[in-house]
């Protein structure tokens, strides 16, 4: 009893705090709608209870590094959720009660979720998390209210203390970029830094380095990204977006859409520079020239729509990037009959000094890829090398490159 007395306290304290009321002086909550937040077991748990009005004057600690693409799209009630669920982030409360008055079905309670995954780096895309239904949850005095409840497993507190860490780490590097940088040449810079870190299958994870994470069942791959240097696609993602927001470049995330024609989960960035929007996949930091060719850090880097290898969830609410940042499709072929790839490949590749050439092929057939490429080294004296690279809508981007060109 003692603990409960203590936890009710508290409680009101911070509804207190927030509704701007002197601690001694009774808080009328207005009739409206509510979201509680607990830890624990969602039902059983003991709740903090707040009405909309108390939650339209919190200030989260991480709206100063994300971006607001996906937070715009949403209707004043969803804003409220989505800003209670950057709270429980920061504050580790694992279950939100969300009123139905605010979202009425789990399927947009789910959306908003991804909304703020996708906006803000300090939440992985990797969630962990399970929605169901409450009936009569007490409102301080105001009688019950109904709706969904999710708990979270990416909002516990050790692993929002790992971020906090993580933030600190991308300040620092952030003081490594001249301030009289274009955007353009920052997000360069900032690709460059995470783009060398480590790869890691956190599957590889011996019984002894899973225990010292505390058994999470999310791994804390921003912090491993900027603190430890190994991470996954998440983990280079969430630092790219999170340095981008630091230095003031807008950057929002994609994920790919599973039910698309690629059956596979992968995360990557999206970022704006001179009034456009790029796409950027830092996990690929082999592809980074070694000279300087006018084309950036290659491939990977500050690429346009029609060259992303997945179709993005929510693909339509992104604006279109029609072309790329620095490296751009120099020729598109359907097939390789009549020679046409070693023709336009050959035209290109002499246009940029006989050092690369990007063409983009409806119909890969590899046994004339290799043949034409052969073709395409005897015209020229000299040895190329080529990565092919499977991009939306079924086609083939092959970028082809003077021997050396990387690593």
């Amino acid at each position: 009893m003692y603990k409960k007395l203590i936890f009710l306290l508290i409680s009101i304290t911070i509804m207190a705090s927030f509704a701007g009321c002197d601690m001694l002086d009774y808080c009328v909550i207005p009739k409206s709608s509510y979201i509680a937040f607990s830890v624990g077991a969602p039902i059983e748990s003991e709740k903090i209870v707040f009405n909309t009005e108390e939650l339209k004057n919190i200030i989260n600690y991480g709206s100063n590094y994300r971006a607001s693409m996906f937070y715009e799209k949403l209707n004043d009630s969803q804003k409220i959720v989505y800003m209670a669920f950057e709270y429980a982030m920061e504050n580790g409360y694992t279950n939100i009660f969300v009123d139905n008055k605010l979202v009425e079905n789990s399927d947009n309670l789910e959306k908003i979720l991804i909304y703020l995954s996708l906006d803000s780096p300090l939440l992985e895309q990797n969630l962990k998390y399970n929605i169901g239904k409450f009936e009569d949850l007490s409102a301080i005095k105001d009688g019950g209210f109904n709706g969904h409840y999710i708990t979270i497993s990416n909002f516990s507190e050790s692993l929002w203390n790992y971020k906090l860490l993580a933030l600190n780490e991308a300040k620092k590097l952030a003081k490594e970029i001249p301030k009289n940088c274009t955007d353009a040449e920052k997000a360069e810079i900032i690709y460059r830094m995470v783009s060398i870190i480590e790869y890691f299958d956190y599957q590889e994870l011996s019984r002894e380095e899973y225990d010292a994470w505390g058994s999470e069942v999310v791994y804390p791959y921003l912090y491993n990204a900027l603190v430890t240097g190994k991470t996954l696609c998440d983990g280079y993602s969430n630092a790219f977006s999170l340095l981008c927001n630091v230095v003031g470049i807008p950057c929002v995330e994609k994920i790919c859409d599973i039910n698309s024609d690629k059956d596979t989960g992968h995360t990557w960035n999206y970022f704006k520079v001179n009034e456009k929007w790029y796409n950027a996949d830092a996990m690929h930091g082999d592809m980074i020239p070694n000279t300087d060719l006018g084309i950036g850090p290659g491939f990977q880097f500050g690429f346009s729509d029609e060259l992303q290898q997945n179709i993005p969830l929510f693909k339509d609410e992104y604006p279109i990037s029609q072309e790329g940042l620095f490296l751009k499709i120099d020729e598109k072929i359907k097939s390789f009959n009549n020679n046409a790839f070693y023709k336009k490949a050959l035209t290109a590749y002499k246009k940029h000094n006989n050092n690369y050439a990007l063409i983009v092929v409806e119909e890969l057939d590899e046994r004339a890829l290799q043949k034409q490429i052969n073709m395409l080294a005897s015209s020229i004296g000299k040895s190329v090398q080529f990565h092919t690279f499977d991009i939306i809508g079924g086609k083939t981007a092959v970028f082809i490159y003077r021997w050396g060109l990387f690593g």
